[in-house]
């Protein structure tokens, strides 16, 4: 499909006459080390397009001036060969999948069978269910029908594909590895015609020059970069002269870019997960910003930031927030780094033996607590370690502070949405739960995870909710991992006050659900997921915590490069109807 689009405009015969004049021929566009084969595929075209003219459509060729020939029609393949942009529009069955999650059962229903053609198996229906049976399954199949469509990698639905002819009048942006825009396919409904689009990808400075990428920027190697830019070009001496190229290729060093250069680059290779590398380009960026103007000194904040973010996506926990209280003494009004400045200030307590800060020692033996150890470091309360006076106040409390400002959070984490409220937003529930932590979970948790560990002070929080969820607004969560090193779930009410939810655990194959008091425990990096609450309200307390290896010598916080990244992972299902339930609760905070 060739469209055409730039400020409303669309391509006309005066681009193809252009393209007849000033384009080379086809065979001179492309890399080949065939002419006489190139030109001769053009001379078969050129005849069956000819042809195709002629006799089906009755074209006169001889109307056109300059006349329309061989030479003319390599021209024109040569010019589109070099202009033609392809875009890609995504698939209207995306967003379909989405507003699935909302509607009631029937509908789930008809959609999955209308859909199932293109669905794979694990998503179809069984055929010999009925009645509740079945009002479940179709909960569980579109939520994870919602979950992969979301995701390009797993998508049963893929994107509609054109191809951009601009017209002489539009912009052309050169590439860049590290682009500030990119040409997007949108759909105008006032025309109802397919247009591009130059949409940008981050702040762009003033004076900074417009780019765009011309080939997939995602390979990670420059050499190959720059031999899909050579073919697409059709110039074999291309060189790409991006910053991204130049500091990958070692011709120049990160620090000498301008810092918010470096930014960018430190940026797109944490997107893409090149963690290791992101932090690097962040030290370099917060480095040079420091020696900048003034004006740098947001860049500063961001790079300052970053750092702790990469050094997540490392997982290197402890590392991650002392860079982080590092950067905000250096940065104090930056907000993020302020943000996390009193998160962590506010969780202090619940690392400290006591109220001053002191260490205290763990018993280890004799918790007083029961658990059941699953596989792969689940654990499962058998006793209640809150009691029910306590769940009920601290339900209360969260919905009184959410009624006193402005509801409950939707946005917080924003790979895994969750409607919840931070703990240490709310006065009362903060103090309370750090004793909490410190007095009953921690010792529970390291006789559960680190029996060696010796002080309660190796444990630290990085985030806690509490998390409501209803059937009527936030029903499930898709499967992912954890920004943890281990998690926490603390249940609020029981089963009698809503129905369906519990934990979903992928290497178990199987749910669990706990009543109110009870304390569901596990390793961060376990991929998990929740059942959808079918009627009701569930309240739970969840926690992402860190066991920092540099306290306690029973267990590292080092999970690979995958554990910690700023997006919660996410992952491909294969599921099974025996499995009982589906996903869960788990978070990934940006924070």
């Amino acid at each position: 499909m060739v469209c055409g689009a730039a400020a409303g405009e669309t391509a006309t015969t005066d681009t193809f006459e252009a393209l007849q004049r000033n384009a080379p021929p086809w065979w001179d566009v492309v890399i080949t080390s065939d002419a006489a084969a190139a030109k001769q595929q053009v001379e078969e075209a050129w005849t069956l397009l000819q042809a195709w003219l002629q006799h089906e459509h009755a074209v006169d060729l001889s109307r056109f001036s300059p006349p329309l020939n061989t030479i003319t029609f390599a021209k024109i393949a040569g010019g589109l060969e070099r202009c033609l942009v392809p875009l890609q529009l995504e698939s209207p069955l995306v967003a379909y999948a989405q507003s699935l999650l909302t509607a009631d059962s029937t509908v789930k229903i008809a959609a999955l069978r209308a859909l199932a053609p293109v669905l794979p198996p694990e998503l179809h229906l069984p055929s010999d269910a009925q009645g509740p049976v079945l009002m479940q399954a179709s909960e569980r199949r579109v939520a994870l029908l919602a979950q992969v469509a979301a995701d390009p990698a797993q998508s049963p639905f893929p994107p509609l594909s054109a191809l951009a002819l601009l017209p002489r009048s539009a912009p052309r942006a050169p590439h860049a590895c590290c682009p500030n825009a990119q040409l997007e396919g949108c759909w105008d409904a006032r025309s109802g015609q397919l247009r591009a689009q130059l949409v940008a990808l981050r702040s762009i400075v003033a004076g900074d020059a417009l780019t765009v990428p011309r080939v997939s920027v995602a390979q990670p190697s420059w050499r190959q970069r720059r031999a899909d830019l050579r073919a697409s070009l059709g110039d074999a001496a291309y060189e790409c002269a991006c910053a991204r190229c130049a500091v990958e290729s070692r011709t120049v060093d990160a620090s000498a870019l301008p810092p918010h250069d470096t930014l960018a680059l430190a940026n797109q290779a944490l997107e893409e997960g090149r963690c290791a590398a992101a932090l690097e380009l962040y030290r370099a960026a917060a480095e040079s910003a420091a020696a900048a103007p003034a004006a740098q000194k947001g860049v500063q904040g961001d790079a300052l930031h970053g750092v702790g973010v990469a050094l997540l996506g490392c997982g290197r926990w402890a590392d991650a927030h002392r860079a982080w209280q590092a950067g905000f003494a250096l940065a104090p009004e930056h907000a993020a780094l302020a943000a996390q400045a009193a998160k962590d200030a506010a969780y202090a307590a619940a690392s400290a033996g006591d109220s001053g800060g002191g260490s205290a020692s763990v018993v280890t033996e004799g918790v007083g607590c029961v658990w059941e150890n699953f596989d792969g470091g689940v654990f499962l309360t058998r006793e209640p370690v809150l009691s029910g006076e306590e769940c009920a106040w601290a339900v209360e409390t969260a919905e009184a502070h959410a009624q006193e400002h402005k509801g409950w959070t939707t946005s917080r984490h924003y790979a895994v949405p969750t409607t919840d409220l931070p703990v240490h937003a709310v006065p009362a529930l903060r103090a309370w739960f750090c004793a909490l932590l410190r007095e009953r979970l921690f010792p529970l948790l390291s006789a559960q995870f680190a029996p060696r560990a010796r002080a309660a002070h190796s444990w630290h929080v990085h985030d806690a909710f509490v998390v409501r969820y209803s059937h009527a607004a936030q029903r499930h969560l898709p499967l992912h991992a954890d920004q943890s090193t281990h998690s926490l779930t603390v249940a609020l009410n029981g089963a009698g006050a809503f129905e369906g939810g519990g934990t979903y655990f992928q290497h178990l194959d199987s749910a669990l659900r706990t009543e109110a008091g009870h304390v569901l425990s596990f390793k961060g990096d376990l991929i998990h997921g929740g059942d959808p609450i079918t009627e009701g309200t569930r309240y739970i307390i969840a926690a992402f915590l860190y066991l920092d290896e540099q306290d306690a010598s029973g267990c590292s916080n080092k999970q690979g490069p995958l554990a910690g990244q700023d997006k919660a992972m996410q992952v491909s299902v294969n599921w099974k109807e025996d499995a009982g339930s589906a996903f869960s609760f788990g978070f990934g905070d940006a924070s």
